[in-house]
This record gives C-alpha cells, sequence and structure tokens, in this order.
C-alpha cells in the first residue's frame, strides 16, 4: 500500500471491505500473469503499464468501464503514483465509457400500481 510502513499494513487492509478485497484479487492475478507475459516488474506500477494493462483487458475481455475502473482503484492501492488523478487514465476511462456505455440491469420495469 504505497509507501505506509509495514507494521500498518494489516491495519490499513482492515479498512477495505471482504467484497473489495475479493475484487482486487482477481484484478492483482490478472495484474501479475499480464506482468509476467510482458516481463515487467509486478510491482513497478506506473501510468504507462496500467494504461496497457487496462486496454490489455478492454480488448481481450468484455470489461465494461466499471470493470476498468476498479482495475484502476485496485492498482492505484499500491502504486507510488497518483493513479486515481493521472489524465491520460482519467481520459483513458472517458474513452471506455462512451466505447463501452453502461446499460441499465433491467430492460423493463412494472408498475406495482398494477398489483
Amino acid at each position: 500500500m504505497k509507501a505506509a510502513p509495514e507494521e500498518t499494513i494489516s491495519t490499513l487492509v482492515s479498512s477495505l471491505s471482504e467484497s473489495t478485497i475479493a475484487q482486487y484479487t482477481s484484478t492483482y492475478k490478472a495484474w501479475w500473469n499480464y506482468c509476467m507475459c510482458k516481463d515487467y516488474d509486478p510491482y513497478a506500477v506506473d501510468t504507462r503499464k496500467v494504461l496497457q494493462f487496462l486496454q490489455f483487458m478492454l480488448s481481450t475481455t468484455s470489461s465494461s468501464y466499471s470493470s476498468l475502473n476498479c482495475h484502476r482503484s485496485a492498482l492505484f492501492l499500491i502504486s507510488q503514483q497518483e493513479l486515481g488523478e493521472d489524465p491520460l487514465i482519467k481520459r483513458f476511462l472517458k474513452g471506455v465509457s462512451k466505447q463501452r456505455p453502461s446499460h441499465p440491469k433491467y430492460s423493463c420495469t412494472w408498475d406495482p400500481e398494477m398489483a
């Protein structure tokens, strides 16, 4: 977790919900595999590598804006850089939101007044 002292890591991790940890775990596995294939150091998280990873996930999976934003958040947690405010990453994710706009969860709803 960035430059946090080692003795504070478990307390910092406690701030994350179980569902967030589960989501981030899948990101870290995908990030690790991606870095191993590219011969990158998975602990050296930088803007260029994150953009390449996000593009890879966009191109090879049906990842939505939400999924890619979750990947960004997970990598931000272990990065020394402020990925959350990086203008290139923000622009990339804005492009994703236009390429893959979110859809409503339900295509139709029912009127409770009729029941």
